[in-house]
């Protein structure tokens, strides 16, 4: 039988969630096959279902985020429309938070860790040629719409203790011409040819704005021998790689694995010739946490700074970081050579703007190798959610377009202290704090955007340049003015 996973929006970073449950997948079941759709900026959906049908799929597969859940759901409506009777299986954080939003052309949502429930439903779909709701009742850690159209959710599944145990993800069902092209790499300054790497599942910090432990449970991780491992393959299958993205949500939180980890790449020698990207947690940081990642090239520790208030960071955080502890991880690790990758963002819960303000000022006044601002999201499964239903500022009929806080220019974003800052006033504090960004961010270069040759059509390959060309002029006048 045939799985088709679509990723709906194509991007720098790899769908590493199909990959995971391919390998798993066709480690429990030799007679399935496993394909990866990718749609492009621009792509028809029409077109893409159309092309879709053609290979003929038994199962097609998502993976929900909250921002882009609306495309889903049209792809959903279309697909049903043009192919009734072909299994829709859903998954990921947004129906994990909010099983209740399942698109009633979906079959099945998967809530939570995905690899033993979709390996069950596979199974029960492929012994009895289709999944009745008495079926579907049997099985935990998902939801499906009874006879009514009422939606039903099942006794929640045990998370996998030993991440060990899953398979490491299939690599073969992506498009590696483009995943490790070389580009303007994982906010890295420079081009790379470079990949990512999981090596864990789930934060052991439980801040008010994150669905990491919503989607993951528990923190859990590989083994350091693990880790090395994948790092070893993925060096011998592609040598020309000269970057890794270590994608955990926190890698530095087990410092013995942490200490293992770097015996064993300096053992190899699997730290020459290629950068590395952590993310890090300013309250975890110390001398001889930076030493261990310098000695294995880490160029650049993104920290989750959020905010230069300590009212909203102690907020957000739950009290896990201190204005205190920021500066001191941002100083220390500038002292080590390493790049500091700096992530805040603004529109908090009753923030005002005098706290917005300090935000920005922290941003100029720190030197960082990265910088990113986004306005205050409030994801579903997170308490943040929570206190802005409280107060209807988001239900689960809402536009989800409102929650795409990676688009400044989204008219009709949401910010959560609309009630303090009027809309005009918040977009301009929004670009000002952008434009603090630019002192700090590298200028992407022209040849770092060639490598989208492979994925747009000539079309949008060119309308991209231009765009990018310009925002280069822009990033240079914001250099200047703030370096003057």
């Amino acid at each position: 039988m045939k799985i088709t996973f679509v990723n709906i929006r194509i991007d720098i970073y790899p769908p590493i969630g199909f990959c995971y449950l391919s390998a798993y997948l066709k480690k429990h079941f030799h007679d399935v096959e496993i394909s990866l759709l990718e749609l492009i900026m621009g792509d028809d959906k029409t077109n893409a279902i159309q092309h879709l049908l053609v290979t003929k799929p038994d199962i097609i597969g998502f993976t929900t985020y909250t921002v882009g859940f609306h495309d889903i759901q049209e792809f959903c409506r279309l697909l049903k429309q043009a192919a009734p009777e072909l299994p829709i299986w859903l998954g990921g954080p947004h129906i994990t938070s909010l099983p209740h939003t399942l698109p009633i052309e979906a079959d099945a949502g998967i809530i939570g860790e995905g690899e033993e429930t979709v390996a069950e439903l596979y199974k029960v779909y492929r012994d009895n040629k289709t999944v009745t709701r008495d079926l579907l009742a049997r099985i935990p850690g998902i939801c499906y719409h009874t006879q009514t159209k009422e939606i039903s959710v099942t006794p929640p599944r045990t998370y996998i203790a030993s991440l060990d145990t899953i398979p490491p993800p299939d690599l073969s069902i992506l498009n590696m011409k483009w995943y490790t092209a070389r580009k303007h790499f994982m906010m890295m300054k420079g081009n790379f040819r470079g990949f990512i790497l999981l090596t864990s599942r789930g934060c052991p910090c439980n801040c008010r704005f994150c669905q990491a432990r919503v989607q993951w449970g528990k923190c859990r991780y590989h083994s350091a021998e693990r880790v090395v491992e994948e790092l070893e393959n993925l060096r011998r299958s592609y040598p020309f790689l000269d970057a890794i993205n270590i994608i955990d949500d926190l890698f530095i939180g087990d410092r013995k694995r942490l200490r293992e980890i770097v015996r064993m790449i300096l053992e190899k020698g699997l730290q020459k010739g290629i950068s590395i990207n952590v993310n890090g947690h300013v309250g975890m940081i110390s001398e001889e946490t930076l030493e261990l990642l310098k000695s294995i090239n880490v160029v650049q520790i993104a920290y989750g700074f959020e905010s230069g208030s300590e009212r909203v960071l102690k907020f957000l955080k739950r009290g896990s970081a201190t204005l205190a502890q920021n500066l001191r991880a941002a100083t220390l690790t500038n002292q080590y050579g390493i790049g500091v990758g700096g992530q805040f963002m603004i529109g908090c819960i009753d923030e005002s703007e005098d706290e917005i303000e300090e935000t920005i000022a922290f941003i100029v006044n720190n030197r960082m190798s990265h910088v990113n601002v986004s306005a205050t999201t409030p994801l579903p499964g997170t308490e943040l959610w929570n206190i802005c239903k409280e107060r209807g500022l988001v239900s689960e009929d809402m536009d989800w377009r409102r929650l795409d806080f990676g688009n400044i220019h989204n008219q009709d974003l949401l910010y959560t202290n609309q009630h303090m800052i009027p809309r005009e006033r918040f977009r301009e504090l929004l670009k000002k704090a952008q434009q603090a960004c630019d002192k700090w961010n590298p200028v992407y270069s022209i040849t770092g955007n060639l490598a989208y040759i492979y994925i747009l059509p000539p079309q949008e390959f060119f309308r991209r340049a231009i765009r990018k060309m310009w925002k280069m002029i822009c990033r240079i006048l914001n250099k200047l003015r703030y370096n003057l």
